[in-house]
């Protein structure tokens, strides 16, 4: 089975050109990743099975259901952070709006300030 096959959200999305935001009004999705780098990202995740995985930027949210279908797969607490400052603004809050609806919101978490203020407060002291 593919991502797509695992992922219906995702699929329609990838089918329609279009996103939904949280009031379900659509939009037209005008960049993100490949399929195939989505199904790539998938397959890593899947192989190297981590704990926490950190994407920088979300916008419509294909690599973050890639990353999130393979942490559910897994079976594990895997979870994501995307720290993305312009989800609400750019985006319509549509890539958050993809993972509710894909019902992986549990392994998820959004920070909405710029990765260079973000990151290095992850870092171990």
């Amino acid at each position: 089975m593919t991502l797509l096959d695992k992922n219906p959200v995702l699929r329609e999305m990838v089918e329609s050109h279009s996103a939904q935001d949280p009031a379900g009004v659509r939009h037209e999705v005008h960049s993100g990743i490949h399929v195939r780098c989505a199904e790539a990202l998938y397959q890593a995740v899947l192989q190297r099975r981590p704990h926490l995985t950190v994407e920088v930027g979300m916008a419509f949210g294909w690599s973050t259901l890639a990353i999130l279908t393979a942490l559910q797969e897994i079976g594990t607490d895997g979870r994501l952070i995307s720290i993305d400052p312009y989800q609400r603004a750019s985006w319509h809050d549509c890539g958050i709006a993809a993972v509710e609806r894909a019902g992986l919101a549990p392994r998820h978490r959004l920070i909405e300030q710029p990765d260079y203020l973000t990151l290095p407060g992850m870092l171990p002291d």
